[in-house]
């Protein structure tokens, strides 16, 4: 059984024009606004990290996560890049987020905001589990319909 990084799988979507959400998508609209913790979309990797979808919202480009990295995991081998903008905040423990080859350790409630153009990875440098909120947005011309 295969288990692609995220860096891998966000890569994929990019190529396709696809939102990492719609490759899980069960293809059904959701009839509620609540999205419960039980139904969200939980994806672990190979490299140390979980990924649980909480909130997507794929014809506005905008996507919420959840990331949790084990003690030396990653999201990525190496550094990757995609369409839109991307922020995230620390909410336990601690990471390092890597930016167009740039560390930048941060720490419960720490937050960083970069284009997802930009090379980037998370890698969780120490010995407890750590977690982050991150929010995805493609930019207006990755989403628009071509006419």
């Amino acid at each position: 059984k295969a288990s692609p990084s995220v860096g891998t799988i966000v890569a994929i979507t990019d190529a396709l024009g696809l939102s990492m959400a719609s490759l899980f998508s069960n293809g059904t609209s959701p009839t509620s606004p609540v999205v419960r913790r039980l139904d969200q979309e939980v994806h672990a990797t190979a490299d140390g990290m979980t990924r649980r979808l909480v909130v997507s919202e794929p014809t506005l480009g905008i996507e919420i996560s959840e990331h949790e990295y084990d003690p030396g995991g990653c999201s990525a081998p190496v550094a990757t890049h995609h369409g839109g903008y991307e922020c995230g905040m620390v909410t336990s423990g601690s990471l390092c987020v890597e930016v167009d080859g740039q560390q930048h350790l941060l720490k419960r409630g720490d937050a960083i905001r970069f284009p997802s153009s930009v090379p980037h990875r998370f890698v969780n440098t120490t010995k407890v589990r750590s977690r982050a909120l991150w929010f995805n947005v493609r930019t207006w011309t990755d989403i628009r319909p071509t006419e």
